[in-house]
């Protein structure tokens, strides 16, 4: 069941004026922001909440990737490079 902030943002966007979206495509978007926000995909925002005890008591496993090691298709030689980089410590 939808929280109330949840509610009111999926009227908000059914009921604009301008642009107005059905519910059903109003629900999935606001589901799909609210479980796949940047919360806890930066690595500022997820030590936030690890700071203020979200997840407990379950235990927590936090893995950060540099971003000089992530990549968007670069040929083999490249990334390789990127790689050797980040292992002598010139990443970020």
């Amino acid at each position: 069941m939808p929280t109330p902030k949840q509610r009111a943002a999926i009227s908000k966007r059914v009921d604009r004026k301008k642009s107005p979206i059905p519910f059903r495509q109003a629900w999935i978007e606001n589901f799909a922001n609210n479980k796949f926000g940047t919360a806890t995909t930066h690595w500022s925002k997820l030590e936030d909440r690890v700071q203020r005890g979200v997840g407990n008591p379950c235990p927590l496993v936090l893995i950060g990737l540099p971003a000089s090691i992530v990549t968007f298709g670069e040929d083999p030689h490249t990334v390789q490079q990127l790689l050797d980089e980040a292992a002598r410590g010139g990443g970020d």
